[in-house]
């Protein structure tokens, strides 16, 4: 009760007893080992939702990741998200031939010598286009991969979604510190 409220995970009664002892830590390194503290929560990750289509979220990321890049000591990227429009890219003229697929596809070995491949550069900022297919079957667990490897290179990440509430959107969501619903001040958008 009181204590997981409190954030204790693991408790022992009696130090002596070296089984409870032995199990609490081993508990705690299998949880660590899954989970590093040191590179969970390093760089921000904020996501960009139009409430429908059209409404400038797009562009509302672009220009955000841009004045990022630019204050010192701050390391910026743009990711896109939104597969049915594949609108950064287009802003960026991009066509270096890697998109979102390729990073959930190389999830599980993201390290500097793949992103730098992956990833396109513009000026100070990392930008990582999506394909327009408008099919995808994300894999939950390369999308957490992905964003954990986004929070260790980058101080922010500005991830531009798709105006629906897809799943892939919603654990970009559940990963993001920070989250915009973007809008304009028609009744039916602010409805």
């Amino acid at each position: 009760g009181p204590l997981m409220r409190a954030g204790v995970r693991e408790h022992v009664k009696n130090a002596l007893d070296l089984e409870s002892l032995g199990s609490a830590i081993h508990r705690a390194n299998e949880i660590l080992r899954r989970e590093p503290t040191s590179t969970k929560r390093a760089g921000q990750i904020v996501s960009f939702m139009p409430v429908k289509p059209g409404v400038g979220a797009s562009t509302i990321a672009v220009n955000t990741s841009l004045a990022l890049s630019r204050i010192p000591d701050v390391r910026a990227f743009l990711g896109d998200f939104d597969t049915g429009s594949g609108i950064v890219g287009f802003i960026f003229k991009l066509n270096h031939g890697y998109s979102l697929k390729d990073a959930l596809y190389h999830a599980h070995e993201l390290d500097d010598t793949v992103w730098t491949k992956l990833a396109a550069r513009v000026g100070d900022l990392d930008i990582l286009p999506a394909d327009c297919e408008a099919e995808h079957k994300f894999d939950y667990e390369r999308i957490g991969r992905y964003i954990d490897h986004l929070r260790r290179v980058y101080t922010v990440s500005c991830l531009d979604l798709p105006g629906q509430l897809d799943p892939a959107s919603i654990e970009v969501m559940r990963e993001s510190s920070k989250i915009y619903l973007i809008c304009t001040q028609e009744l039916t958008c602010l409805h």
